[in-house]
């Protein structure tokens, strides 16, 4: 109730956001700090570590940077 009377206060309208978009944030801030996942785990109260990788694709930039460059040539 007091986030939703925040999110009023504010004027954000679309009220089913909540507290999905608070936890979002915050893992996002977690994950692009560095935090390791069993840590935002523990701090989101998550049963298993499973449930925070829902938020890795948030880190776009910091996935970018773990792909490899393919050779210029392939062999086929």
């Amino acid at each position: 109730m007091i986030v939703n009377k925040v999110f009023r206060a504010a004027g954000v309208e679309d009220m089913r956001v909540g507290t999905r978009v608070l936890r979002y944030n915050a893992a996002s801030k977690l994950l692009r700090a560095g935090t390791a996942l069993p840590t935002i785990s523990a701090i989101l109260g998550h049963a298993h570590c499973d449930s925070t990788n829902v938020y890795l694709i948030a880190d776009t930039e910091r996935l970018l940077s773990c792909v490899l460059a393919l050779p210029e040539r392939v062999i086929r």
